[in-house]
């Protein structure tokens, strides 16, 4: 494993996981260099700590159980007749709603109505 590789998975656990980003950069300099000798695993903890992260998959299905109840608040009997697509995005803009709440309602307005002339001459 490359530092490049490790980095971000570092940026974003390493201090959960109480692991210091020169401590791996280290280790995966050492690593890189002794890449043909068989060295013991436990030679490179910090290594071992994210490799073992970056392994490991959900033992639940909480994730697609909460996008299903999601869609079941979003399509409710006044909306039943959304097409498809139309009920996935609202699924998806309601499940990621943190991302929502920071959108300037004037320019999303703005940038949807620069994108095509709607208005029909008569």
């Amino acid at each position: 494993m490359d530092w490049e590789t490790l980095k971000p998975i570092v940026d974003k656990y390493g201090e959960r996981l109480e692991i210091l980003p020169s401590a791996v950069q280290m280790e995966a300099i050492r690593y890189s260099t002794n890449k043909n000798s068989s060295s013991n695993p436990q030679s490179y903890p910090a290594i071992m700590k994210l490799n073992q992260l970056k392994n490991t998959f959900a033992a639940t299905s909480a994730g697609p159980e909460r996008v299903f109840s999601t869609m079941n608040r979003v399509k409710t009997y006044m909306r039943a007749s959304l097409s498809d697509g139309h009920t996935e995005d609202f699924v998806l803009l309601n499940h990621h709603r943190e991302i929502t709440l920071n959108l300037d309602d004037n320019s999303t307005i703005h940038q949807f109505a620069a994108k095509v002339e709607r208005r029909v001459s008569l």
